[in-house]
């Protein structure tokens, strides 16, 4: 009876300090996937690089280990709404009006040539 009492201090003892270690280094970026801790890579990624001329989707990981995404769409026929990676914080996304000149079509900006294409024109 002895010998169990003493496994269970053991391993009492060793949760503790496996507990206490964690919190002592800070582990705040883990979420868990079935019971097991898994880290997250912060990240932004722009499918469009940023151009106006391409639909692109934008994916944020964050500080919270969410994934967010946003997707280029036109607001009216002439003004588009662009989402790029923030540069002063590369794991956030920055938003923007941008007017086109030749038109908005399916979240982004026309040329000239594929307005008259559009119209029918060309």
């Amino acid at each position: 009876m002895a010998k169990k009492f003493n496994k269970e201090v053991l391993l009492s003892a060793l949760l503790l300090i496996a507990v206490i270690l964690l919190l002592t280094l800070g582990v705040t970026q883990f979420t868990t996937t079935s019971n097991v801790l898994v880290g997250c890579d912060k990240s932004c990624k722009d499918t469009d690089q940023g151009s106006i001329n391409l639909k692109g989707t934008v994916s944020v990981r964050g500080d919270d280990c969410n994934l967010r995404e946003r997707t280029d769409y036109c607001v009216d026929a002439n003004r588009l709404k662009e989402y790029n990676c923030d540069s002063t914080n590369s794991f956030n996304f920055q938003t923007m009006i941008v007017y086109c000149e030749e038109g908005c079509f399916d979240g982004a900006c026309l040329s000239e040539k594929q307005s008259l294409e559009y119209q029918g024109l060309e």
